[in-house]
């Protein structure tokens, strides 16, 4: 399973974004697909936000999908596409809500790979569904 984490944020060690995301993908059974996450400042996901979304403004994560569909999908590629999370996002709301940062970022990673499964959050059923499912694989990888 191919997972390029590119880190542009120096404040942080990305080992631990490595070893959720393994879990995450074992426990999804998609461990053969090859996921691409990328840490950024703010600067880059607001112009990312503006550029695919046309929303000028920073966010915590974006999803960029190689697939379609849900869990239940395969692919010849095997590619299910980039997670771009904000560190300033994830250090911001960690700080309001007084929780390690490192928890922060793994709940962005998981919202990002959801997305990438199809899952939507833009309205109530669905972002309940989203939530559910969410908070259920963070306690399968121990967050």
């Amino acid at each position: 399973m191919p997972i390029s984490i590119r880190n542009e944020q120096a404040d942080i060690d990305i080992s631990f974004i490595r070893e959720a995301v393994n879990k995450l993908l074992n426990v999804l059974h998609l461990s053969e697909f090859e996921l691409s996450i990328l840490i950024v400042d703010n600067e880059t996901i607001t112009a990312l936000n503006k550029k695919y979304l046309n929303k000028n403004i920073p966010t915590d994560v974006l999803a960029f999908s190689m697939q379609e569909g849900k869990e239940s999908f395969r692919s010849e590629a095997k590619i299910l596409g980039d997670v771009v999370i904000s560190f300033e996002m994830a250090r911001l709301r960690s700080k309001e809500l007084e929780i390690d940062i490192k928890k922060e970022i793994i709940l962005y990673l998981v919202h990002g790979v959801l997305h990438l499964l199809g899952y939507k959050d833009d309205d109530v059923s669905s972002r309940k569904e989203m939530e559910r499912r969410q908070e259920e694989l963070l306690g399968k990888i121990g967050y």
